[in-house]
């Protein structure tokens, strides 16, 4: 799912008072009317002869939200985060089937410029499995915000990507850094073109103590040898696949296999790419 305005997670009610008017393509054509919906869903149509109707006790939303659970998520699932976050605010019943965790296990957000610290605390309560970030913009996201989005999907988070976006908060090595000290379960990370250095591959290293990292991607990021050298020893059990293209300085193909002798690396120092 991709949301492209992250300020729409923010809940505010679509509506106040006891009636609501509805939109015009309710009407039938030929009758002017207005039209009307109460609190508890039934309609009312009051033309301009004075006449007015009402179903008898039938909610014209009541078909629609009786269908089972397993339906509407399905349904639910097939919309962006925009529009779902849009869908529960429309009732109590809809906010509870749009806030089901499993609509929110993958957000993606791409080139979206104003990421702010409230939108990484909404995402953080949805507990997602897995956050991409791509192209964005995020100039007023601090660490603390990230502390809290790291703190509070601690459990749940497997995979990270932040992708060539912009915004101190957003930098290569603060991300690394709190992936190592508060992540316990993440398993990929993808920080492709984020400004991370030696600094930041240092602090993963020394720091995730309980990380079982498989996949580390740090395409176009300014990190040398032996930095990577650790990081690749310190999680030789698991480490599957090392992405360094654009990296100048890498570990030399004898030197990897000295202390992982299966992880891929691409690309292969000594082989070139087209």
């Amino acid at each position: 799912m991709t949301v492209s305005s992250p300020d729409k997670c923010i809940r505010t009610p679509l509506y106040s008072g006891n009636t609501h008017t509805l939109h015009d393509e309710f009407s039938h054509p030929g009758l002017t009317s207005d039209l009307s919906l109460d609190t508890e869903g039934h309609v009312s149509v009051s033309s301009n002869t004075g006449n007015k109707y009402k179903p008898a006790g039938v909610s014209v939303f009541n078909c629609w939200l009786s269908l089972p659970d397993e339906v509407w998520l399905f349904i639910l699932s097939l919309l962006p985060l925009s529009c779902l976050s849009t869908a529960a605010q429309v009732c109590h019943h809809l906010h509870r089937l749009a806030s089901d965790q499993s609509l929110w296990r993958s957000i993606s957000v791409e080139k979206c410029s104003n990421l702010t610290d409230q939108w990484l605390f909404c995402m953080g309560g949805r507990c997602p499995r897995k956050l991409s970030l791509y192209r964005c913009t995020g100039l007023s996201v601090t660490s603390a915000g990230l502390e809290r989005f790291f703190s509070l999907s601690r459990k749940s988070l497997e995979e990270l990507k932040v992708i060539s976006c912009s915004g101190p908060g957003l930098h290569g090595d603060l991300l690394l850094h709190l992936i190592g000290q508060l992540c316990d379960h993440v398993t990929s990370v993808d920080l492709s073109w984020s400004g991370a250095t030696d600094a930041g591959v240092k602090a993963l290293t020394d720091s995730g103590k309980g990380l079982r990292l498989e996949t580390v991607v740090l395409n176009g990021c300014q990190v040398t040898d032996d930095p990577l050298i650790k990081l690749i020893t310190r999680h030789r059990e698991r480490l599957k696949v090392l992405h360094l293209y654009g990296c100048v300085h890498v570990p030399s193909e004898k030197r990897i296999r000295e202390v992982n002798a299966t992880v891929k690396v691409y690309p292969l120092p000594g082989h070139t790419h087209k």
